[in-house]
């Protein structure tokens, strides 16, 4: 049980943002208190907390009278008052069962239909004081899940408090296909608001490999001290990176800048030419700096930036046959094959690359700042999995971007414009780098096609699978270079891609 005390509406109001960043589809809200002890009060300002609506500008009536009122927040949330429902089954028509499974709901008066309330509901008791007549008291009780859900989200406006900013607003918006949550922190009024990164330490998955995990094995970070120090080494080179503004490194907190809203395609998800040319411009003077791959974190602690090593990549080719192969009947002896066409190429990438690769390096994660000159209109973001090797692997994520199409004369354009760039640092082999970026291309291309599966499947992220057909014409583009003619034989034969 969480038992609180609010001593007035402000606090309550405030409390509801942190209730709301710990809702779910799925969560029935039970409110408890006598008439005037605030449960109206509560689930409007938990309403407004889910829309980021902290200026009180939309219309939340009490349903007193329609019983139930639907709102598009994020996540939705039906608001129900049973209070004039005479039996218990008219939660049916009401649209109970629905509500729950789009979104969550909050239920006033919620004895009129006990029974009738899904089990793990969590029960919110509010009640007034003698002593004060603005203060509230508040018991939360139930379902353990959700519970876990409230004290993270409150352990997080904890950390906000103890660095300066407990007050503030928050609210969450959208994140990538990880574990990872975000959320806005409004600081000042006028101004960008900062970002708060949510990356708690996961359980641990199952062991693939001598002990070691997937994540482990392809050298996925597992902490935020990851982001620090690679946001730090990149801005330390004259790179735009979030600046850290407060850090609780055991508890995956960050508090970072906010690079802007500024993207690289359209409202229509059309790639903007001139964006990805500065983009890839930024990608070739990160490919020109020698890096250390070390980074000191504050406590003495060190972060080794990981080489993409030869099992990462085996480990990262398994999901076409582990997971596009098992829905596609991909055979054993095809499999075996596919390795075997692989293996030296992974072993040829493991001397002589040296090169800082960002991993995620596409759209999403590229911010464009007009009002800026140089490498400072590119603001790098979700870098916190980067790795030493070839950063031919960064220029096809961005030429090869699944989220758009990215058309062959923009492809090559882009590769045109990294090869100009790279030709004035010393060194530079332009035949081999077009040849690497072919076939790192094919090779992110082939990952990715196991991946979306396992996000449909295992995940349920449906809409991965947008992402599918894209990427098998990428594949195809990559393996078009008459080097990779016994690779692209094999992707044919497989069925992976068209004659």
């Amino acid at each position: 049980m969480i038992e609180l005390t609010f001593l007035n509406e402000d606090a309550l109001s405030l409390f509801a943002q942190d209730f709301a960043l710990a809702l779910k589809a799925g969560d029935c809200i039970a409110l408890e208190g006598d008439l005037g002890a605030g449960k109206s009060t509560f689930a409007r300002a938990v309403i407004r907390a889910a829309y980021g609506d902290f200026d009180k500008k939309i219309e939340v009536p009490s349903p007193t009278f329609t019983l139930v009122q639907l709102y598009d927040s994020a996540p939705a949330i039906a608001h129900f008052d049973l209070y004039r429902i005479a039996d218990a089954d008219e939660l049916d028509e009401l649209g109970l069962d629905a509500a729950l499974e789009n979104g969550a709901a909050l239920i006033e008066w919620p004895s009129r239909a006990a029974d009738a309330l899904p089990a793990d509901l969590i029960l919110i008791r509010i009640t007034e004081t003698h002593e004060d007549p603005d203060t509230r008291l508040m018991s939360i009780e139930g379902n353990e899940d959700f519970l876990a859900r409230l004290e993270r989200s409150m352990a997080i406006r904890a950390f906000l408090g103890e660095s300066g900013f407990g007050q503030t607003d928050r609210h969450a918006f959208p994140g990538d296909a990880s574990a990872r949550n975000y959320e806005f922190i409004h600081h000042k009024a006028g101004e960008a608001p900062l970002i708060l990164m949510d990356a708690p330490k996961l359980p641990q998955e199952p062991a693939l490999y001598d002990g070691l995990t997937y994540k482990q094995i392809v050298h996925l970070s597992e902490e935020v001290s990851a982001f620090v120090a690679v946001s730090e080494m990149l801005r330390h080179e004259g790179f735009s990176t979030p600046i850290i503004y407060a850090q609780d490194l055991p508890k995956g907190l960050l508090l970072i800048e906010n690079l802007g809203e500024g993207k690289i395609v359209t409202d229509d998800n059309i790639p903007i030419r001139d964006r990805y040319l500065a983009s890839v411009e930024i990608l070739a003077d990160i490919h020109g700096k020698n890096w250390k791959g070390r980074w000191e974190l504050p406590g003495g602690q060190t972060h080794i930036v990981p080489r993409y090593d030869a099992r990462a990549m085996r480990t990262g080719l398994s999901l076409l046959p582990d997971w596009w192969g098992k829905e596609n009947g991909l055979s054993v002896a095809l499999r075996d094959e596919l390795y075997l066409l692989w293996e030296p190429i992974f072993k040829r990438f493991q001397s002589g690359y040296d090169d800082l690769i960002i991993r995620d390096f596409h759209s999403p994660n590229i911010i464009w700042r007009g009002d800026k000159t140089g490498n400072d209109r590119i603001g790098i973001i979700d870098h916190q999995d980067a790795l030493i090797g070839p950063g031919a692997y960064d220029v096809a994520a961005l030429m090869q971007d699944a989220r758009t199409i990215v058309a062959p004369e923009l492809q090559a354009e882009i590769l045109d414009t990294y090869c100009a760039r790279r030709r004035r640092q010393s060194g530079f082999n332009e035949s081999q780098s077009r040849l690497d970026v072919a076939t790192l291309g094919a090779f992110r291309s082939s990952r990715l096609l196991g991946l979306w599966v396992r996000l449909d499947v295992r995940d349920g992220k449906h809409r991965f699978r947008n992402y599918e057909a894209p990427t098998r014409a990428y594949l195809a583009q990559s393996l078009a270079h008459p080097d990779l003619a016994e690779l692209r034989a094999w992707y044919v034969k497989a069925g992976v891609i068209d004659a």
